[in-house]
């Protein structure tokens, strides 16, 4: 009591003070301000979300304002102090994530704060209760998926643990998001697609894909196996681009990757079988192999596709509309532009012709300039016009 005393004497201590009390005032004035906020948005969801959202960035604010005074103040030395600080964000965020706790989106706000700060032991537990409370959430499992892989250490004996992890997660992912809709479920197996390519890069180094030694292949196979399983699970669940779009990957693999193009073409042709709507796959496809420079397979899928959409968009309009019909057509001529010969410009330019006009909007400026070689590769054609009715 005696040095409360002496203490409330000094006047010019006392009045030293006086700013920073003032501040703090303000500090707590504002965050009453949040307070009312968030308990005035308590029967709208997305008032309440962006309250708190506004809440936390409010508290993330103060970390970087409050100073060395502040900690000497407070008794505290800096690093403790910082720590406090985020402390109060941390607290501010599991009140979050306890009134809102079936939305993803605050989840993943709490989740990118602690990574971003280093805090991963602390992520991985958010990861768990955010899985937890919201297993319809695709965007947490993967999320929760990477930041397993991120984390992990393969390249010590114990990798194939570590791959157990992930795999775990995918898994029990796969195990709840399947309960909700055939489209998320679609997102986390796409997803560990990605997974298991980057897992066969890191068994065998890129520049060894391709070769025929007994492991390699090996690992190949056990690829092909789950990429085959994933395609499976997809088509049970009565979502076949999902499927598809897992065996697109799966051949898009054996022909960049592997460098085994007959095999690629083997599950192009299995996947484009039930790709009677999807003008955007087929295109692709033919993308690929010009890439590898299977140009004449590539025109041979280019006209499959246009009958086999053609005949669609007569059957079903709202499967393949015009429009689409048009930009499939546009597409096919700026192909031949550039790989074909007179001839073959002249039947990709007869078959967009013959459909620009249903869709004068559509085909406006749908094949930009470019040119034609001819047979002989010798002589030029122009075809600056944005109309490749008007560049022939």
């Amino acid at each position: 009591m005696e040095a409360y005393k002496v203490w409330e004497q000094d006047t010019g201590l006392v009045e030293a003070l006086h700013p920073s009390v003032e501040k703090h005032d303000t500090k707590n004035n504002e965050r009453e301000a949040h307070e009312q906020a968030i308990a005035a948005s308590a029967q709208d969801p997305t008032a309440l979300l962006a309250a708190w959202h506004a809440y936390v960035q409010y508290e993330e604010k103060q970390i970087g304002r409050s100073n060395s005074d502040t900690a000497t103040i407070l008794q505290r030395t800096p690093s403790v102090h910082a720590s406090r600080e985020r402390e109060r964000v941390r607290c501010t965020f599991e009140r979050a994530v306890n009134q809102c706790c079936l939305y993803p989106a605050i989840w993943q706000s709490y989740l990118t704060w602690e990574v971003e700060g280093g805090e991963l032991s602390r992520a991985l537990v958010v990861y768990q209760r955010a899985v937890r409370n919201c297993p319809f959430s695709a965007e947490l499992w993967v999320a929760y998926a990477l930041f397993t892989e991120e984390t992990a250490d393969f390249s010590h004996a114990g990798g194939d643990q570590e791959e157990a992890k992930v795999d775990k997660v995918y898994l029990d992912a796969a195990g709840h998001v399947g309960y909700y809709s055939a489209q998320t479920l679609r997102q986390v197996s796409l997803s560990r697609c990605d997974y298991l390519r980057r897992r066969f890069l890191r068994h065998v180094p890129a520049k060894n894909a391709a070769i025929a030694a007994p492991f390699v292949e090996k690992e190949r196979e056990a690829l092909r196996q789950e990429f085959d399983e994933l395609a499976a699970v997809l088509s049970a669940k009565e979502d076949p681009g999902g499927a598809r779009a897992v065996q697109l990957y799966r051949a898009e693999l054996e022909a960049l990757v592997f460098r085994m193009v007959p095999r690629a073409v083997q599950v192009w042709e299995q996947a484009l079988k039930t790709c009677s709507d999807d003008a955007e796959a087929w295109l692709s496809v033919v993308d690929i192999l010009r890439a590898i420079r299977e140009v004449g397979h590539a025109r041979a899928l280019l006209k499959r596709g246009a009958n086999v959409l053609q005949l669609v968009s007569k059957e079903q309009p709202k499967g393949v509309s015009a429009a689409s019909m048009v930009a499939y057509m546009a597409r096919w001529v700026e192909f031949e532009r550039r790989e074909g010969d007179v001839d073959t410009y002249k039947v990709a330019l007869a078959k967009y012709t013959s459909l620009a006009h249903l869709v004068p909007a559509a085909s406006a400026g749908a094949v930009g300039g470019g040119k034609m070689r001819d047979k002989s590769r010798a002589n030029k054609g122009s075809g600056d016009s944005e109309d490749p009715a008007k560049a022939a």
